[in-house]
């Protein structure tokens, strides 16, 4: 058995790492791209205390910095994360991989570059299939801390202006092998190219590295209260009037534990409700899925599933537990109230795992859901298999 757990972790690092040598990915793990603004101010001596992080912003809601002329749109993101704040001398520089006992909340924005829609829509199949994505190349500034009350007052205040039935929230829910710099990336990646108002996202403190793996997934499973007290948060105080949710990969392992939870339980009987629940490539066993997701259809407007015979990393990940995971294909997972798309013939992404964030046609059926909740039957590209029981995306 033993034997079988190091191949298994060896079949895992090897997949996952595969084509990895992109020229255009400037971003590294863990640290913020190379041209984003970062603290000069030497570490203190190891004589003296490390320094505590800044205080948050406290007062008037934050506003937009200034773009470079060349850097085309500062995209803007609200951010929960149960990370410890990485310093540079007394000064933050982003949140790391360590586990913290407080939710920390701020702002964040990335450069999206003028053309970045053009590159994304003109990329050929070769570059999605071999190399990483455009978005690992987008500027991340350094995040700005918030207390509570700064930070809810941003969100509505940024809502506000907003026709009542347009003051609409989105919600992302990174996976595995995922920093902060990184999340920050996907998320604007996908708001932007969704033309979300507004967009969040909670970072649970992944190791971003192949080997944590089975460190990643306890490290969702110990962020479940903090991420459901922020979901919970957002719905009833952010000034939205439909927050919906997407999560990717390991993600869906810890939204599904926190839509358990004692607190988001007696939220849902009191009213909590969410928009779109989009489940993107989940890496949950696929009979814990069956048996605990029909909670999400009580509680949404509409619950989408994607998943994928060419997702590479679920593969290993099932070959790893020795267990089918719901964002896999075949067995299909098909749940009362959950629309299950399989996405494989439109799934040309590096792995076939981060279609959620590059693959066009997947983003214009996430569009189509979020912009008018239609069923899948009305959605063009969607083709019902097996006697309606699931759905294709051509």
């Amino acid at each position: 058995m033993r034997c079988l757990s190091i191949l298994s972790g060896a079949l895992l690092s090897l997949i996952l790492t595969a084509c990895t040598s992109d020229p255009l990915a400037s971003a590294g793990r863990e640290t913020l791209p190379p041209h984003a603004p970062v603290a000069t101010q030497a570490p203190a001596p190891t004589a003296r205390p490390t320094p505590a992080p800044p205080p948050p912003l406290v007062g008037a809601a934050m506003p937009r910095p200034a773009a470079n002329d060349a850097s085309g749109e500062l995209y803007p993101l609200w951010f929960g994360t149960n990370r410890k704040p990485e310093l540079s001398g007394a000064l933050l520089r982003t949140y790391g991989t360590e586990r913290d006992n407080a939710v920390h909340l701020g702002k964040v924005f990335v450069e999206i570059p003028r053309d970045y829609l053009q590159h994304l829509r003109g990329d050929s199949w070769l570059k999605k299939t071999w190399f990483k994505t455009d978005e690992r190349g987008l500027l991340v500034r350094q995040p700005v801390p918030m207390d509570g009350t700064t930070f809810l007052a941003d969100l509505q205040s940024e809502l506000k202006p907003q026709l009542p039935n347009e003051r609409v929230l989105l919600v992302y829910i990174h996976g595995f092998q995922t920093s902060f710099t990184e999340a920050a990336q996907r998320s604007a990646s996908i708001g932007y190219q969704l033309k979300m108002p507004v967009t969040a996202f909670y970072s649970w403190p992944s190791k971003g590295a192949v080997a944590g793996y089975e460190a990643d997934r306890n490290a969702a499973e110990a962020s479940v209260d903090h991420l459901a007290r922020f979901l919970i948060q957002m719905v009833r105080e952010s000034g939205a009037t439909k927050v919906h949710l997407i999560a990717h990969s390991m993600g869906n392992f810890a939204l599904l534990q926190a839509m358990q939870r004692p607190l988001m339980q007696d939220a849902l009987r009191t009213g909590l409700r969410f928009g779109q629940v989009i489940l993107a490539a989940p890496d949950v066993d696929a009979d814990v899925f069956t048996r605990d997701a029909t909670v999400y259809a009580r509680y949404a407007d509409r619950v989408t599933l994607y998943a994928s015979s060419k997702d590479l990393a679920l593969k290993a990940s099932s070959k790893l537990a020795s267990l089918q995971r719901a964002g896999g294909l075949p067995p299909v997972t098909v749940v009362k109230g959950i629309d299950t798309l399989d996405v494989s013939e439109v799934n040309l992404t590096l792995l076939g795992h981060s279609y959620v964030a590059d693959e066009l046609t997947v983003l214009e059926d996430m569009h189509t859901l979020i912009s008018s909740g239609q069923a899948p039957a009305k959605r063009y590209r969607v083709r019902p298999v097996a006697a309606g029981d699931y759905w294709q995306l051509r």
